[in-house]
């Protein structure tokens, strides 16, 4: 009954009712956007959407513009969220990790395994280089207004835990994240089976595979936690979260508006990070007490997972990302931590 209590208390949590921000616009809009994304309504990111980004596009356009958000899927996966957007179907895109990579390729060099040591790496390089990857995004087609946080992604099992390399040699694998994971976990020896987010919880849920890598706050509050019974919780790639805007839209908006939202987008960043990240943190401790059993690797192992993920930098090079993008995150990280004192 504690375990039950854990979790249903911090279901609760996730799901308490916030103050009607963004019910109602104080004046008739001229632009009403429709923001589609996976996310389940009252659940970890919508929350700090309505929290934290729809009040600042309310203030900054004196209720001039007005986005309805779309949550858990209403308006298809991501993949077909991204043609609707490119249809002018919709007008604005939450995405996950792996619907960001889906609407640029690029992007998917910040989820490189093992790639960032901590969320600190994560948060300078997105104010170094945010300049940098918007401008991947519009050559993609897509105005990126926000990067915050998914996670960094555990690895969850039903039969037997993976604390070992041994342990991923022929596991069966459900993946969701395009071919970076695909490549990865082949390289370890699993058994791969992809599709969409809907798809892979439903053959979780069915039985037809055994493990794969999420965040913790998505698999407490979409209750795919009770199928799982172990937890790896090895940092093994961190995740973004992106909200992009169709160019001809963000393009008609009133300058001022978007100036006023650009002052704000930091902050907005920053608060809507540390919301994210509390929420994922006591996501984990609470599927801890609901009785999954951590896995820990012990730090050679840990050590020889990462060595056995950098093979996948340079096989993704030139099929996602250029050399030369790679080498700059690379290279500012390295100046970051140098900075530190790490190596």
């Amino acid at each position: 009954m504690r375990r039950f209590f854990a979790v249903a208390c911090l279901l609760a949590l996730f799901c308490i009712p916030l103050a009607p921000a963004f019910a109602d616009s104080p004046r008739k809009p001229t632009f009403l956007l429709k923001a589609a994304t996976l996310a389940p309504k009252r659940v970890g990111w919508s929350i700090e959407v309505e929290r934290v980004f729809q009040p600042a596009v309310l203030e900054c356009s004196g209720g001039d513009v007005f986005v309805k958000p779309y949550y858990g899927g209403i308006l298809g996966t991501e993949e077909e969220v991204i043609a609707k957007m490119r249809k002018g179907q919709v007008e604005v895109g939450g995405f996950s990790g792996r619907g960001s990579v889906l609407a640029c390729p690029e992007f998917s060099v910040v989820e490189l395994p093992f790639l960032f040591g901590g969320y600190d790496e994560v948060d300078f390089i997105r104010q170094d280089m945010f300049p940098d990857f918007s401008a991947l995004f519009s050559k993609n087609g897509f105005t990126l207004i926000m990067w915050v946080d998914q996670d960094f992604d555990q690895i969850y099992s039903v039969s037997r835990p993976l604390g070992t390399l041994e342990a991923f040699r022929g596991a069966a694998f459900l993946s969701w994240y395009g071919p970076l994971e695909e490549k990865l976990l082949k390289d370890l020896g699993a058994r791969v089976k992809t599709g969409d987010v809907p798809e892979v919880m439903r053959d979780l849920r069915e039985g037809a595979g055994d493990a794969l890598i999420a965040p913790a706050a998505y698999m407490l509050g979409g209750q795919n936690y009770s199928v799982v019974r172990y937890i790896n919780p090895a940092a093994i790639r961190y995740s973004p979260v992106s909200i992009v805007v169709r160019p001809d839209v963000w393009n008609a908006i009133p300058q001022a508006y978007k100036d006023c939202f650009w002052e704000k987008r930091t902050e907005m960043q920053k608060i809507f990070n540390v919301h994210v990240r509390s929420d994922n943190e006591r996501s984990l401790k609470a599927m801890a007490e609901y009785g999954l059993k951590i896995t820990e690797m012990d730090p050679l192992t840990l050590q020889e997972l990462r060595l056995r993920c950098l093979p996948v930098y340079k096989e993704m090079t030139s099929v996602l990302y250029p050399q030369s993008l790679l080498d700059e995150v690379q290279k500012r990280l390295a100046d970051f931590r140098a900075r530190k004192g790490r190596k």
